[in-house]
This record gives C-alpha cells, sequence and structure tokens, in this order.
C-alpha cells in the first residue's frame, strides 16, 4: 500500500566479487538502484575469502584448521611467553599481554556462546549482545587481571555450558529428530570442545 516502497534483491557473484544487490520498486516493479556500493563489493568479498567460498570443502577444511592452529600459537605462546619471561607477572606489559591474550580470544568464544543463546530465545538484537558480551569479558580480565588457569577454565567452561543449553532447547522444542541431529551437530561439537578446552586448561596451566 505504499507508493515509496521498494524490494531488494540480492543475487549471488562470482567469488571474491559480492553479491550483486538490486532494488525493485514495489509498486511498479521497475529497477530503481541496480548497482551495488563499493562498500558492499569490498564487504561481500572479505565474506567470501572468510567463508572460503571460492572453493569447495577442501578449502573450507583448510580454513577451519588453519584458524585453529593460529589459535593455538597465539593464545598458548603468549601465556607461555609471558609465564617464562615473568613468571610473577611483575611487568604491567606482561600482565597486560597475558590478560588481553584471555579476555579477548576465550571472551570471544563464551560470546559466540550467548549470541547463539540469544538467538535460541528469541531476544532482540542479538549482534549487539554479542558484542555487548564480548566487550565485557575483555574488560573483565584486563581489569580483574586473573591468573590465566582459572580465567581460560571459566570463560570456556562458560561457553560449553552456555552451548549445551541451546542444544537443550532445540531437542526440546525440535519439531523432527533429523532436524536436530543436521542442525545441532555442531552445537553438541563446540560444547564439547569448549569443556573440553577448559578442562585442558586447568590441567595443562596448573603451574602458571
Amino acid at each position: 500500500g505504499d507508493s515509496s516502497a521498494f524490494v531488494r534483491l540480492t543475487f549471488a557473484g562470482a567469488p571474491f566479487t559480492g553479491d550483486r544487490v538490486v532494488f525493485v520498486d514495489a509498486a511498479s516493479g521497475e529497477v530503481m538502484r541496480p548497482v551495488t556500493p563499493p562498500y558492499a563489493q569490498v564487504a561481500n568479498g572479505l565474506h567470501d575469502f572468510h567463508y572460503a567460498r571460492y572453493g569447495g570443502l577442501t578449502a573450507r577444511l583448510a580454513h577451519a584448521l588453519l584458524a585453529l592452529m593460529g589459535l593455538l600459537v597465539i593464545v598458548t605462546g603468549n601465556i607461555v611467553w609471558v609465564a617464562r619471561r615473568d613468571p610473577r607477572r611483575l611487568r604491567a606489559g606482561h600482565r597486560f599481554i597475558e590478560a588481553a591474550t584471555v579476555g579477548v580470544c576465550c571472551g570471544l568464544v563464551a560470546a559466540s556462546a550467548v549470541y547463539c543463546l540469544a538467538n535460541r530465545l528469541g531476544m532482540a538484537n542479538e549482534r549487539g549482545l554479542f558484542y555487548g558480551a564480548w566487550t565485557l569479558f575483555a574488560t573483565g580480565a584486563l581489569v580483574l587481571r586473573p591468573r590465566p588457569r582459572p580465567a581460560i577454565g571459566a570463560l570456556l567452561g562458560l561457553a560449553g555450558l552456555l552451548f549445551l543449553v541451546v542444544l537443550g532447547l532445540d531437542l526440546v522444542s525440535a519439531a523432527r529428530v533429523h532436524a536436530v541431529l543436521v542442525a545441532d551437530g555442531l552445537f553438541a561439537g563446540l560444547a564439547a570442545c569448549t569443556l573440553g578446552s577448559a578442562a585442558a586448561s586447568l590441567w595443562g596451566f596448573r603451574k602458571v
């Protein structure tokens, strides 16, 4: 009923070229703006690289493996480096590096779990809750400067429990078992990985 209304249509483009966005007049069906904005082309190109849309399953698995390896190097490398150079954490810079590593990296995992739970609960502004939780966890680590062992265990343990809650909500509300098996295999894996990582950190960094 609105003569000024329009419809936004998106067409998948070739890898790294971004999606093509077309605006169509809702009343007449005429094309209003057929050109995708430059910033959208750049953002979509980065999106294609981030999710390995330029390749098949092998490329996606390679991206996932490289991401995990990079994360392990950064997190364990920073903490071990600080522990060896400054066991008593006498330098402010070392305390900052340690707290920032734990808060930003492990806080990101916990914030992702908060995002998934907010989605399942139908809460508004999921993305805002994600960034708010991430900021809260990272800031809390920088302000409180906890020891890495309990901090990593707490953040990853919280993430694991939240992923289990998401999985439980889906199991209760799902109409078909097949849908649960397909959609929530990821959440089950995330819960297992985060809880396992929390337990490993409590054991592996017991002297840090």
